[in-house]
C-alpha cells in the first residue's frame, strides 16, 4: 500500500468510534494526522448529536476556533435498525438509519 504523509494535517471523523470509525482513526494516525472523532460513544473527543445541525455547526464553530481548519472529513456515521425479520422492519425505523447515516435529522419512531 502506498505510504500517506498527514502531517499536520486536522481530520475529524463522524461518527468515529464505531468499527469503520476506528479503522479510518488508526490509518490517519499512523499517518501523523491530528484525528478528532464526533460520536455519541463515550470515549469520543466530542460527544455530539450529529443528526442535530445546530450541535454539529457548534462543534465546527470550537473545532476552526481551536485548530483553524480541517483538511479531512470522514462521515463514519451510521447505525443499526431493529433485528427483525424484513417483513417486520418498519418505514420509520429504515428511515431513522438512513437520517443517521446521511446526517439528516431523524426522529425516533413512536
Amino acid at each position: 500500500m502506498t505510504s500517506l504523509d498527514f502531517s499536520a494535517r486536522i481530520a475529524v471523523i463522524a461518527g468515529g468510534y464505531g468499527g469503520i470509525g476506528q479503522a479510518v482513526r488508526a490509518r490517519l494516525v499512523s499517518a501523523g494526522a491530528s484525528v478528532i472523532i464526533w460520536d455519541l460513544a463515550d470515549g469520543a473527543d466530542e460527544w455530539i448529536d450529529l443528526t442535530s445541525e445546530a450541535a454539529v455547526n457548534e462543534a465546527m464553530a470550537r473545532l476552526l476556533g481551536r485548530f483553524g481548519r480541517i483538511d479531512v472529513l470522514v462521515n463514519a456515521a451510521g447505525i443499526t435498525g431493529p433485528a427483525v425479520n424484513i417483513e417486520d422492519y418498519s418505514l420509520a425505523e429504515w428511515r431513522r438509519v438512513l437520517d443517521v447515516s446521511s446526517g439528516r435529522p431523524a426522529k425516533k419512531p413512536s
